[in-house]
């Protein structure tokens, strides 16, 4: 479970009250007071009692009556249970004796709801190091049956309630990476277009627990059991929602083990291995083979574990023998892909802004053609006023002097003279140079004279 020591501010204090705030009595979203499901709380917890009872007095607050708060404890050893008996009888502790992590404990409590909920109750997954404002619960069960769909709420930062950390989540199963939109248009009231949901603060009709099941804590434990839950709940065809009407104000302060930049042998072991770790190769392995398109999990589970050697080898002390054939390698292969992009696209002996720095030099002064002047390509048998037009020359400045605007001419009428000049013009030789100094000394020369007023029309696309 995570841990925060970020106070809650008196802005927040204000916001949680205030129901402009996040929608308000201006909400067009209702609901029948007369036909709402009850609405049953989950709140896993493992110590951190102040957040609790933060939590608890949040949910007492509500504007939405017809709920049941049940706090699952995972085994906290501060007096978590006692202190819930002594000053909050009317919630619901639960406890099997075990230590359990945020899956665990969440899927326990869902389980003892199951047995006695009604069709159209909810389920509530709240973390207790967040707040809520009064009207959170009332506008989230609107927007469920409006919508009939599992709802979120716009995430943002306790410190900072006008930042936004999470208005929609989705997966680029192509990258295996996990997008979140962070920006919300004028007037932009939710948001369809995602893929999962996180389990802070998300309301779930009961109809689809009982269709897809319990939160699977014996897979997933801990980190990602929430993406699985709601990618299975999407995958049954139900929908997935996030509101903007309210919020949820989260301490954005980490726990568990989370990356870094450099790592010990035994810290790299951790993130790869150990459950608590956010980006533990098993869970995210399980993950790719339960959710991703089928043709993309071979390839998947190859970055996975690519990923974590990479980490072992290259991020820890044993990048000293590694990294160097590491970067060898993959210059070799850069250099490869930009050779086979020069011979398939000319144009590319143009722009070099691919190639491996290491190398950019020795490219641009092989590949790339030098400027040159009028009577260059005037003694070729070239019509430059008319390859300017064409936009097969570009002009320079200072005056007088060109660079090719494009290496594509085939079937022009001087397609052969061209050729000629683009020989003459590029290679790496003496003459080359010579001329490629001749062509800075000019310039330098009509900038001193302060000819040089507007921008080289040919800047961007002459390297040299």
């Amino acid at each position: 479970m995570s841990s925060f020591k970020v106070p809650v501010s008196g802005v927040v204090e204000r916001l949680i009250g205030s129901e402009d705030a996040c929608g308000g009595t201006d909400n067009p979203v209702s609901i029948d007071h007369a036909t709402k499901g009850c609405v049953h709380v989950v709140i896993p917890v493992f110590n951190r009692w102040q957040f609790t009872q933060q939590c608890v007095e949040d949910l007492r607050r509500q504007t939405y009556r017809h709920l049941t708060i049940n706090v699952s404890d995972g085994g906290s050893t501060d007096g978590t249970r006692d202190k819930l008996a002594r000053l909050y009888p009317d919630v619901e502790v639960i406890y099997d004796g075990k230590e359990r992590w945020w899956a665990g404990s969440c899927a326990l409590a869902i389980e003892r709801i199951l047995a006695k909920a009604a069709t159209d109750d909810f389920v509530l997954l709240l973390n207790n190091d967040t707040r809520v404002p009064e009207n959170y619960i009332e506008t989230l069960v609107a927007w469920s049956r409006t919508h009939d769909a599992a709802v979120g709420a716009k995430v943002v930062d306790s410190r900072d309630p006008t930042r936004v950390l999470d208005a929609g989540e989705m997966i680029d199963w192509e990258r295996y990476d996990f997008p979140i939109k962070t920006e919300i248009a004028s007037g932009e009231r939710h948001c369809e277009d995602v893929d999962t949901l996180p389990g802070r603060g998300t309301l779930i009709p009961i109809k689809m627990i009982r269709a897809v099941g319990n939160i699977d804590d014996r897979t997933f434990p801990h980190y990602i059991s929430d993406y699985d839950f709601f990618c299975r709940i999407k995958s049954a065809g139900f929908k997935l929602l996030v509101c903007y009407d309210t919020m949820i104000l989260a301490h954005i302060e980490e726990t568990g083990i989370v990356p870094q930049a450099q790592l010990t042998l035994r810290q790299a072991w951790r993130e790869i291995f150990d459950r608590r770790s956010m980006t533990n190769l098993g869970d995210h392995w399980r993950f790719v083979s339960r959710h991703a398109p089928a043709p993309l999990r071979p390839r998947l589970h190859r970055l996975l574990v690519a990923q974590a050697a990479a980490k072992l080898l290259l991020r820890t002390e044993l990048g000293i023998f590694f990294l160097p054939p590491y970067k060898g390698a993959r210059l070799v292969r850069r250099v490869i892909r930009a050779v086979v992009r020069l011979i398939n696209e000319p144009d590319a002996a143009l722009e070099f802004a691919h190639w491996p720095h290491a190398v950019k030099l020795v490219a641009l002064m092989t590949f790339a053609p030098r400027p040159f002047q009028s009577d260059e390509a005037a003694a070729k048998g070239l019509d430059v006023s008319r390859l300017v037009r064409d936009g097969v020359l570009i002009l320079r400045l200072p005056p007088d002097w060109y660079c090719f605007g494009t290496l594509q001419w085939a079937g022009r009428s001087d397609a052969a003279q061209l050729n000629d000049l683009l020989r003459a013009c590029r290679g790496p030789s003496l003459l080359q140079y010579r001329a490629l100094v001749s062509y800075k000394r000019a310039r330098q020369a009509h900038i001193r004279l302060g000819d040089d007023s507007a921008a080289d029309p040919g800047q961007a696309s002459c390297n040299h």
